[in-house]
């Protein structure tokens, strides 16, 4: 009897025995880029963004192969480019041709398209509806989001399923643990903190015996940081705080100074913080990850430890943390699109709560950003506050108030009243 042909051994799964085929083919933590780089602008490029986003980690990312046309080097570090990344001894610069670089590709855990002008590119893109692990990364393509697929790549595609578990228990005990010590504290009310341009009031009002959370930039004002004394700060854009720019490293530096010098913890999303703790492992121990797996607003970050699916730190981060501890919620600085100030990146900023002269370089390192965001960040937004303050309101018990006029409508209809802002009134 003649042995049963290819075809028949498949069956109906060809494509799920072809990937079970490259996964015992693969070594583990092993990246490769496709196709092979045929001028130095664009490998320059990603090399250095494998060594901010790739970092060496043993067993999780031990690899990273960029193939070459023909024998060609990465330039020197771009201006605009941050400089918190590691040696980037693990990445193999090395010609190859298109015939290589589709070998070592089948043997990486892990494929990375930086163009995709190419029917094997196009292919190999094409194959990740079917559960192959293929991600875009092209830096011109609004499409492919590169900011957000880089800054997930070590979380999502290449730390084990175990690891990333043991990862969340770990960070949820934490969290717990600074949940029992602050509810020894009994806080009446607690406040957030925006950088917008009225957050330059803050400076009018108390906040003693209220639970304050900051975030993002305001790390870089260590005078305002004395007054506020944020007990949480919170980041989580892809490009400002966990990206490749001259920006996001400043940010980085400013954090790691403010968490080894003050009473506070850094919150962030898993998927994109648990990079930051990779390369800054001095903060490490004074980061707290959640898992952003919430489909709905959360109020008790004790109870359900996991994130907002929603968009902005605000609603994602800050309002469930101030929500977990106290119904009374106060905001300043959350302005909204403000008619009487220059919005100069999207949104105003408060004087020393912005790196003005590093906005560019996040631009310059992310050229679709503000394509993608100027599309869509500013309705999402204004949808996500609705949701998150109303739910508050009707089903949980919160009362939400702004101590100075915003512009985003939900926020608007909740500026604090006299009475309300008695609290914040400055001692004698």
């Amino acid at each position: 009897m003649a042995p049963p042909s290819l075809r028949a051994r498949l069956g109906a799964r060809p494509l799920a025995w072809l990937r079970e085929r490259h996964q015992r083919a693969s070594r583990p933590g092993s990246v490769c880029y496709f196709p092979p780089f045929r001028d130095r602008r664009q490998l320059t490029s990603h090399y250095h963004r494998a060594r901010w986003y790739l970092p060496e980690v043993e067993g999780t990312c031990e690899q990273v192969t960029l193939p070459t046309a023909t024998p060609l080097q990465p330039g020197a570090r771009p201006a605009e480019f941050c400089t918190d990344c590691g040696a980037g001894e693990h990445i193999d610069v090395a010609p190859m041709g298109i015939a290589g670089a589709l070998r070592a590709a089948w043997r990486s855990r892990l494929v990375l398209v930086w163009e995709k002008q190419s029917a094997v590119a196009r292919l190999l893109l094409g194959l990740r509806r079917f559960g192959f692990p293929v991600v875009d990364v092209q830096t011109d393509d609004p499409e492919a989001v590169e900011y957000g697929a880089y800054c997930s790549l070590l979380w999502k595609h290449l730390t084990p399923g175990k690891q990333r578990f043991a990862l969340r228990q770990e960070n949820q005990r934490r969290f717990a643990e600074v949940a029992e010590q602050l509810r020894r504290t009994v806080y009446d009310r607690a406040c957030v903190f925006g950088t917008g341009p009225t957050l330059e009031q803050a400076r009018e009002l108390d906040f003693s015996g209220c639970l304050t959370i900051a975030c993002n930039s305001i790390v870089q004002n260590p005078d305002l940081l004395d007054h506020l004394e944020p007990r949480f700060i919170a980041a989580g854009d892809v490009v400002s705080h966990f990206g490749v720019s001259a920006y996001a490293g400043q940010f980085r530096a400013d954090l790691a100074s403010t968490l080894q010098r003050r009473d506070c913890w850094f919150v962030a999303t898993d998927s994109f913080g648990y990079l930051l703790t990779l390369n800054h492992p001095e903060i490490a121990g004074r980061t707290i990850l959640v898992p952003q797996t919430c489909d709905g607003p959360n109020y008790d970050l004790v109870a359900d430890f996991s994130a907002p699916k929603l968009d902005s730190v605000l609603n994602i981060l800050m309002l469930p943390l101030a929500a977990t501890f106290c119904d009374a919620i106060y905001l300043l600085g959350c302005d909204g699109k403000i008619p009487k100030r220059d919005n100069e990146d999207f949104w105003a900023h408060a004087e020393g709560a912005q790196y003005h002269d590093l906005v560019d370089s996040g631009h310059l390192c992310h050229p679709t950003f503000d394509t993608n965001r100027q599309r869509t960040t500013h309705d999402r937004y204004n949808r996500s506050i609705t949701e998150t303050v109303t739910t508050g309101e009707t089903q949980h018990g919160k009362r939400y108030a702004c101590l100075r006029q915003s512009y985003t409508p939900t926020l608007d209809q909740r500026t604090a009243s006299a009475e309300q802002l008695a609290e914040f009134a400055p001692r004698p």
